[in-house]
């Protein structure tokens, strides 16, 4: 492991994301996450309301250009999961990961999942949402409704 970035240089990063924010690809903005995850736990909540920023900010773009942006983010964040995990240098790591992916992108996809979301992006946020959890049952709920539809010629299916 390297030096550690020093918090003020952090704080200047932190900064500097906010403001390229909706341009940012995932798989930078996981790297940023993993820099101003040095700060300590504390800085969970900014980490995780970033990427709900990004997840909205996002959102037009992907309704005209296609919704790959959000299946790199989900790709991405399990990835940067699964490394912590296997890692085990931060203990708040991957619980931190975790927090973005439902507390960010799985909680702003289910949001879309009734109309916007495409119903295969859906499926697949459905299937990395926790188990049994509010969000998880919301999203199962949508999507069967979305299927009956599209099975029966009245929706979009995606």
């Amino acid at each position: 492991a390297g030096c550690a970035v020093p918090a003020w240089l952090q704080r200047r990063l932190q900064a500097h994301i906010e403001r390229h924010l909706p341009a940012l690809d995932a798989r930078r903005l996981v790297a940023a996450s993993r820099q101003l995850e040095d700060l300590g736990p504390t800085a969970a909540a900014d980490i995780v309301l970033m990427w709900r920023r990004w997840v909205e900010a996002n959102l037009e773009t992907c309704r005209l250009r296609g919704w790959g942006r959000y299946y790199d983010a989900l790709r991405e964040v399990t990835a940067w999961r699964d490394e912590a995990a296997c890692a085990q240098l931060r203990p708040w790591s991957v619980s931190l990961a975790e927090a973005v992916l439902q507390g960010a992108i799985v909680e702003c996809m289910c949001d879309l999942a009734d109309s916007a979301l495409p119903l295969e992006l859906g499926l697949e946020v459905s299937y990395i949402a926790t188990p049994g959890s509010q969000v998880a049952s919301r999203l199962q709920a949508q999507l069967e409704e979305r299927l009956r539809l599209a099975l029966r010629g009245g929706g979009r299916g995606g």
